[in-house]
């Protein structure tokens, strides 16, 4: 049984006391607070889901390469390449997932940010389909950043696509370089599709917030680029205006290589 005790005072220094039962209010509260558990659980799934079928769809994609580029070597390796880098994408998505349950602990690497993107960027351009041009626009100059690498690659394909969800014909997926100074760079993944209006985007990093009606998100998606940011000493950024695009930019500290 769980009561709540309450004292007003009165003008002649005397009291006035309260006593109300809440067991059946907690009672209640408990079991709605167990069944949006239950909720995110289900909605997890869904996003888990999701994302290892995009994973395995670009597999599946590149599997047909493997077979006529045998006569190939070089050709034939290059196509193998890509379906180990969507394996190994595929491994950082579950680490993600643990790291968000866990909060596990990232393996940051000293890297050169210009080969990263440039090295991902052939594997997201397959997975937005002939659709959608994928632009990249890197920097002139080697610039060094200490980051998780499987986390970042992963990070971006994942932004990439949700990217393309929100283009409905044709369109394009830009991911741009900007140095800021000395200290930092941003990573900026920008696309022209639907844009979200300001209740959309104010409750966009919530977990489990999500738009999607056909159960393919559950919205941990930038909440977990979020948190991955926020672990590697860095910052997300959200803008977008309904109609017009939806740009995401991550900053990280700059590192001497």
């Amino acid at each position: 049984q769980v009561l709540e005790f309450r004292m007003d005072g009165l003008p002649d220094g005397g009291s006035v006391w309260l006593i109300s039962d809440t067991t059946e209010r907690k009672r209640v509260e408990e079991r709605l607070q167990h069944f949006q558990r239950l909720e995110s659980l289900g909605q997890l799934t869904g996003e888990v889901a999701h994302d290892v079928n995009n994973i395995l769809s670009t597999v599946k994609t590149i599997l047909p390469l493997v077979a006529i580029r045998r006569t190939d070597p070089k050709a034939h390796q290059s196509a193998i390449g890509r379906i180990e880098d969507a394996i190994d994408l595929g491994s950082s998505f579950t680490q993600r997932l643990l790291a968000f349950a866990r909060k596990q602990k990232l393996e940051p690497k000293m890297i050169e940010l210009n080969d990263l993107v440039a090295g991902v960027s052939e594997l997201i351009s397959l997975s937005l389909g002939k659709r959608i041009a994928l632009d990249i626009c890197l920097l002139p100059q080697a610039t060094y950043v200490k980051i998780d690498p499987l986390q970042l690659e992963s990070t971006l394909l994942n932004l990439c696509i949700n990217s393309a969800y929100a283009i409905k014909d044709e369109g394009k997926v830009t991911i741009s370089l900007v140095r800021l100074d000395d200290s930092a760079v941003n990573v900026i993944v920008e696309d022209n599709g639907s844009g979200m209006n300001a209740t959309v985007l104010k409750r966009a990093i919530e977990p489990f917030y999500s738009t999607r009606r056909n159960g393919n998100g559950s919205g941990l998606g930038l909440s977990i680029v979020y948190g991955f940011m926020k672990q590697s000493g860095g910052d997300m950024q959200l803008y977008s205006t309904d109609g017009v695009g939806t740009k995401v930019v991550l900053t990280l500290k700059l590192s001497k290589g």
